[in-house]
């Protein structure tokens, strides 16, 4: 069974809730979230796809998603 990562950055809940949704649609996946909020360091590697879902605001990503990106 393949393994998908997915970081969100969420300020007012809407994107935790749209990856919601869109989990609803992934089947046969063991799939793993975290709050890139949390500041996580994971082995990427370990994971057949990685998705990410952040709130943009004024045309600009939250600076932790951009910088989570950046460090992986």
């Amino acid at each position: 069974m393949d393994k998908i990562l997915v970081l969100y950055s969420s300020r007012d809940g809407q994107t935790r809730k749209i990856v919601d949704v869109m989990l609803e649609e992934i089947s046969g996946c063991e799939v793993v979230m975290q709050d890139l909020h949390t500041l996580p360091m994971c082995n990427l590697s370990k994971y057949a796809k990685v998705l990410i879902g952040a709130s943009i605001r004024y045309g600009n990503f939250h600076q932790i998603g951009r910088a989570s990106c950046r460090e992986r």
